[in-house]
C-alpha cells in the first residue's frame, strides 16, 4: 500500500470542489438577487452546524425535535471542575462513565444500556466532523474525545437513539454534538491546582469586529496523578478565524492541534483491593498521542428560504499505548480527510409549513495499526509483531429531514440515511491484500405534537448498524452489518418557564450481532439482543441563579439470543450496564459574591461478566464545590468525592482500576 499523500495536497484536493460548489452558489444567488425586486429587509444567515434544527436548551422553552435531547452550555462548563471532556459526559442524563485513569485513552461509559467501551457506541462530532476513527487499534470507532478542549465549548448537544439522519454510524445509543466558540469580546485566563500535584492553565482570548470574528484558547496540564505511575502532561491549541463576507455569507478557518503523554500502573487484584493499597502500580502502561486538524466552512443564505453550509476538514494522528495487563503495545497513525454540503429549504407547501434539509458527507482514511507483544507487564521492550494493518477507507452518506407541519399543533418527521463504504486492509503478516464493500440504507421518522403551550409529546423511530469491526470486515466476507432498530416516545413539560420535566421510554433491539458459533467456532451473524428503559429528569430554577435538578434512569439490557463459543448468554444480563443510574444536585452561582454547588450521583449495581457470575456493587459519589465572584476575578473549591466512597467505576471478577478518592481543586478565573 503506498503511504498517504502530503497532508496539504490532500487537503488542497478536496478544498477545490467545495469551493468550486461555493462559487456556483453565489453566482446563482447574485443572479437571484438581481431579478427580485430590492427588500428592506435583510435575512442574515444562522450558522448552520449539523444540528441547526435543534434548540439549545429549556431557555427556549420546549425542544423542537421529536426526540430526548440534552444539552450543556458554555456557561455550565465554567462552573464546573472540567479536567477532560469526559467531564461533561459524566453530567449527562442516564449515563454513567468507567474512567480508566489513563490521561489520553477515551474512556468508556454506558449510554442507553449500551456500554460504550472506548466510547464506542454513540457516534461523536465535532462542528460537525465525524470523531469515531474507523478500523482504530484500540476498536472500531474509537472516538478520542480527550483531544477536545473543554473550555472551547460552546455547548455539547446529545440527541438519544437513532431518530436522527444528520448523523452517521457508531450511533447505536445516540450522538455526542461538541460545537465550539467562535467568536465574542473577552480574555480569560483560568489557572488551577489540585491534589497530586495537579496544575492546569487556559488562555481565552475572542473578538468581534464589523465583519472579522475570531476565537482562540491554549491550556496546559501535568500532574502525578493518584496511583504510583500514573502521571501525565499536555496541551491543546485551538484558533477560529472567521470573516462576515456580506450579511449572508460568512467563511471560517479553523486549526487544532494536541498532544498529550501519560503512564498508567494497571489493574489490581482482588487481593490488593481487599488489601487497600489501591496506589500500587501492577504495569508500566501508558503512552502519547499527537493531533492536528484543520477546517474550512462556508455559509450562505442563497435566498429568503433557502442556506447552504460547506465544510472540508482534514486531520493526522499518532497513537501509541502500551497496555501492560494485555503485554502489548498499540500504535496507530492515521490521516483522514472529509468534506460536507447541506442545503435547507424552509417556507410553505400547499399551505404548510416546511423545513427540508439534503446532505451529503465523504470521508478518506488512510491508517496503520500495530500491535506487538511485550517481554512483561513491566517494561516496554517489543518481543514480536502481533499485528499489522495498512487500510485505505472512504465512506459516502447521502441524507436528507423533512419536517412537515400538518396542523399547528402538529410536526412529523420524516428522513433517511444512505450510507456507503469501500476499503483496502493489507495484512503484513500474511502479505495479503482484502477490498470491502457495504452500502446501508437507514430510515427514521417522528412526531412532535403540542397540544397547549408548554406541553410536547413526542415518538420516534430509527434503524442504525454496526459494520463488522477491524479486519472481520475485510478478511470474512460473508459478515454483514449488525441490523438496530429503536423506538423512543415521551413527553416534556413545561409547567412554568423555569421548570422542565422530561419523561421518556426507549427501546433498541440489534439482530446479526456477530458471535462465534459453539459448534463451527466460525463467526457468523446470529447474536441478538435487547436494551430498554426509562429516563425521567426535572429542572427547576427556585431564584434565577438557584437551580435544583434530578434525573434517573432505569436500563433493562438483556441477551436474547446469544449462544456462543464462550458460553450460551441468552436470558443473560448485558455486562456493565448498570441497572439505576440517578443524579440529584442543587447549584447557586450568582454573578457576585458566594454560591456553590452539592451533587450526588449514584451507579447501580451491574454484571462484570457475561455469565451474569459476579456482580459489581453499587455506590453513590458526592461532590462539591465553593464560589466566590468579583468583578473581574472568580475563585472555586472543588471537592471531589466529599465522603471518601472507596469504589471502581471499572473492575471484573479478577481486577479493578480504582476510582479517585477525596481530592480537592482550586481554581481562580480572570476576565480583563
Amino acid at each position: 500500500m503506498k503511504r498517504p499523500k502530503n497532508w496539504k495536497w490532500r487537503f488542497v484536493d478536496l478544498l477545490i470542489p467545495v469551493l468550486s460548489l461555493t462559487l456556483l452558489c453565489a453566482v446563482s444567488a447574485y443572479s437571484q438577487e438581481k431579478n427580485t425586486e430590492k427588500s428592506d429587509d435583510v435575512y442574515k444567515l444562522e450558522e448552520i452546524v449539523v444540528t441547526d434544527l435543534l434548540t439549545k436548551g429549556f431557555e427556549e422553552k420546549l425542544h423542537e425535535e421529536p426526540a430526548t435531547i440534552y444539552t450543556i452550555t458554555s456557561d455550565e462548563i465554567e462552573k464546573m471542575d472540567v479536567k477532560r471532556t469526559l467531564d461533561l459526559i459524566r453530567r449527562i442524563p442516564g449515563v454513567t462513565a468507567e474512567d480508566y485513569n489513563q490521561q489520553g485513552v477515551a474512556a468508556a461509559y454506558s449510554f442507553r444500556g449500551f456500554r460504550a467501551g472506548h466510547g464506542i457506541g454513540a457516534a461523536s462530532y465535532l462542528d460537525g466532523i465525524p470523531y469515531n476513527e474507523i478500523n482504530h487499534v484500540d476498536g472500531d470507532g474509537y472516538p478520542d474525545y480527550n483531544t477536545i478542549l473543554p473550555e472551547s465549548i460552546e455547548r455539547l448537544e446529545v440527541i438519544k437513539g437513532l431518530s436522527s439522519p444528520l448523523y452517521g454510524g457508531y450511533a447505536q445509543a445516540g450522538t455526542l454534538h461538541y460545537i465550539t466558540k467562535d467568536r465574542g469580546d473577552f480574555n480569560k485566563v483560568k489557572l488551577s491546582a489540585g491534589s497530586w500535584n495537579y496544575y492546569r492553565g487556559v488562555a481565552e482570548i475572542a473578538r468581534e469586529y464589523e465583519r472579522f470574528f475570531t476565537y482562540n484558547a491554549v491550556s496546559t496540564e501535568q500532574g502525578d496523578g493518584y496511583r504510583d505511575h500514573s502521571d501525565f502532561d499536555g496541551g491543546n491549541l485551538f484558533s477560529r478565524f472567521g470573516y462576515k463576507i456580506d450579511d449572508v455569507s460568512t467563511i471560517r478557518l479553523t486549526l487544532h492541534s494536541y498532544k498529550s503523554n501519560w503512564n498508567a500502573p494497571g489493574p489490581l487484584s482482588p487481593e490488593d483491593w481487599d488489601n487497600d493499597n489501591l496506589t500500587k502500580a501492577t504495569a508500566d502502561g501508558g503512552g502519547d498521542k499527537k493531533k492536528n486538524m484543520a477546517s474550512l466552512d462556508y455559509n450562505r443564505q442563497l435566498t429568503k428560504t433557502a442556506s447552504v453550509s460547506l465544510l472540508a476538514y482534514g486531520y493526522d494522528s499518532d497513537f501509541t499505548r502500551w497496555v501492560g495487563a494485555a503485554n502489548e503495545e498499540r500504535h496507530d497513525e492515521r490521516e483522514t480527510f472529509g468534506s460536507r454540503a447541506m442545503v435547507n429549504f424552509s417556507g410553505d407547501l400547499a399551505s404548510f409549513k416546511n423545513n427540508l434539509t439534503l446532505g451529503i458527507d465523504f470521508e478518506s482514511i488512510e491508517s496503520q495499526a500495530r500491535k506487538w507483544n511485550i517481554e512483561s507487564p513491566d517494561n516496554r521492550v517489543r518481543e514480536s509483531v502481533k499485528l499489522s494493518g495498512d487500510f485505505d477507507y472512504s465512506n459516502t452518506a447521502l441524507y436528507f429531514q423533512e419536517d412537515f407541519w400538518p396542523a399547528a399543533f402538529m410536526k412529523i418527521m420524516v428522513g433517511g440515511r444512505y450510507e456507503m463504504f469501500d476499503g483496502d486492509l493489507t495484512n503484513n503478516l500474511t502479505n495479503t491484500d482484502y477490498s470491502y464493500s457495504e452500502s446501508i440504507f437507514n430510515p427514521k421518522g417522528g412526531v412532535l405534537i403540542t397540544p397547549v403551550d408548554g406541553l410536547d409529546f413526542f415518538a420516534n423511530i430509527g434503524k442504525g448498524f454496526v459494520l463488522p469491526s477491524g479486519y472481520k470486515k475485510f478478511e470474512n466476507g460473508d459478515l454483514d452489518p449488525s441490523d438496530l432498530r429503536s423506538y423512543d416516545a415521551g413527553v416534556r413539560y413545561l409547567p412554568v418557564p423555569e421548570m422542565l420535566l422530561q419523561l421518556s421510554f426507549f427501546r433498541t433491539d440489534t439482530e446479526d450481532e456477530i458471535i462465534t458459533d459453539p459448534f463451527t467456532l466460525e463467526e457468523e451473524n446470529a447474536g441478538e439482543t435487547r436494551r430498554q428503559g426509562v429516563e425521567l429528569s426535572a429542572e427547576w430554577y427556585v431564584i434565577p441563579d438557584l437551580l435544583i435538578y434530578a434525573n434517573g434512569a432505569y436500563q433493562d439490557a438483556e441477551y436474547v439470543d446469544y449462544n456462543t463459543s464462550g458460553g450460551d448468554y441468552s436470558g443473560n444480563d448485558i455486562n456493565r450496564v448498570p441497572e439505576w443510574i440517578v443524579k440529584v444536585g442543587a447549584e447557586y452561582f450568582p454573578s457576585l459574591g458566594f454560591g456553590g454547588s452539592l451533587s450526588a450521583n449514584y451507579t447501580g449495581e451491574r454484571w462484570s461478566d457475561s455469565a451474569n457470575t459476579n456482580r459489581e456493587d453499587d455506590f453513590w459519589v458526592i461532590d462539591a464545590s465553593i464560589r466566590y465572584a468579583f468583578e473581574k476575578v472568580t475563585y472555586t473549591l472543588f471537592v471531589n468525592n466529599l465522603f471518601d466512597e472507596k469504589y471502581a467505576e471499572l473492575q471484573s471478577a479478577t481486577s479493578y482500576y480504582p476510582s479517585n478518592p477525596l481530592n480537592v481543586t482550586l481554581s481562580c478565573s480572570f476576565d480583563f
